[in-house]
């Protein structure tokens, strides 16, 4: 007999999977959990064969879930069960563990054919699932192939590259601090920064594209509230770019923020700080952008000595049930004062993660909760 944990935060969709299950030849549901936490009690009292998990769920949903359960290295299986087919949740899931992914909307005997196979230890993807995801790796595949230099210059053109602005704001007084400047494309089809930017390193065209969104973002922000800094994203390269501080003082005397992000390695810190020292000549601050997603490290931090440390998102989701990731922020936000540093919680959604981030000491947030991208005219009326 295979003996399965059912995971759904849907408590009547649990129930019906469990039913199903227990009707089932070669089946027993030994346990219903409605959350991660729940379900990891049970999964540490029950031991169960397999795992059955929604993948969106509250308490870090299921990659949490498939994580902690690859942890434990008890030999059950993880199989995820979602409504979505996006390659991003498929590869997240079985990033953290999980070696099956079957669809919500799948016959009842391709479930159990699904469970059989994960039990035996065979990779499954759902067949509903598998035209979806193939046909957005395809397309992803073909974009990123097509995408000539001439089509990244237009896109990065001054009449197709616009700015959105997303408060930063204090967690104590609800403040606005300052607006982080996002790109926004005028292009068809519609593509988003990601793309862009994406296409732009491959094209080894990283440095006009980051010069370019900060000149859209100086056109777009010039009727902002003087007394707001305005944060600005820049890849490594561009830091080193000695075009960088013309481009930097056309914005007068706002008070600029260089989020730099951790994604990208630095190679020589003895380099990259003598190309930081002009900038903050020019009253600029500097920000770790992404911390905890990669590459970002405590010495990372001390080499660089950023004005802000900004916490990855996915360190802030879901903070209010994960231990671990508290025991992270407090540390982070405890070196953040050692080096006279401001923190920022990026991701912000809930109120309880404020709550838990701002009892850790984080001064600043940012998130849907506090505020979306918006452009300046939605920004400065009223």
């Amino acid at each position: 007999m295979i003996r399965i944990l059912v995971v759904d935060d849907d408590q009547d969709l649990g129930r019906a999977l469990r039913e199903v299950l227990a009707s089932a030849e070669g089946f027993t549901p030994v346990g219903l959990a409605t959350g991660v936490d729940e379900a990891l009690a049970l999964f540490d009292d029950l031991q169960p064969d397999i795992v059955l998990a929604d993948v969106d769920m509250p308490e870090g949903g299921g990659r949490r879930l498939a994580r902690e359960v690859t942890l434990r290295d008890t030999g059950a299986t993880v199989v995820a069960y979602s409504a979505h087919g996006d390659p991003r949740s498929l590869a997240d899931m079985m990033a953290a563990g999980a070696v099956a992914y079957l669809s919500k909307s799948d016959p009842v005997e391709a479930l159990l054919e699904g469970l059989r196979r994960a039990a035996a230890g065979q990779a499954t993807l759902s067949g509903t699932l598998t035209g979806s995801v193939v046909a957005a790796l395809q397309s992803r595949f073909h974009q990123d192939e097509l995408v000539s230099e001439s089509e990244i210059r237009r896109a990065f053109a001054d009449d197709s590259l616009t700015a959105v602005f997303q408060p930063i704001v204090s967690l104590g007084s609800r403040r606005v601090h300052a607006l982080e400047a996002l790109a926004r494309f005028r292009m068809v089809p519609a593509r988003g920064p990601e793309f862009w930017f994406g296409a732009a390193a491959r094209a080894e065209m990283t440095v006009p594209a980051d010069l370019a969104a900060i000149a859209a973002a100086r056109a777009a922000g010039q009727d902002l509230p003087g007394h707001l800094a305005l944060s600005l994203n820049v890849a490594v390269e561009t830091i080193l770019s000695p075009l960088l501080p013309e481009v930097l003082a056309g914005f007068g005397g706002r008070q600029i923020i260089l989020e730099i992000t951790e994604r990208t390695p630095i190679v020589d810190y003895e380099t990259f700080n003598r190309a930081l020292r002009p900038l903050r000549t020019l009253g600029c601050q500097v920000a770790i952008d992404d911390v905890g997603a990669g590459f970002a490290s405590l010495r990372h931090i001390l080499r660089l000595q950023p004005d802000l440390i900004k916490l990855d998102r996915e360190l802030v989701r879901g903070i209010n049930h994960d231990n671990a990731q508290v025991a992270l922020a407090r540390a982070l936000a405890t070196f953040a004062y050692g080096i006279d540093a401001k923190i920022v919680a990026e991701g912000v959604e809930t109120e309880s993660e404020m709550d838990v981030l701002f009892a850790l000491g984080v001064d600043l947030g940012q998130g849907y909760l506090l505020g979306r991208p918006q452009p300046a005219t939605a920004l400065t009326s009223g």
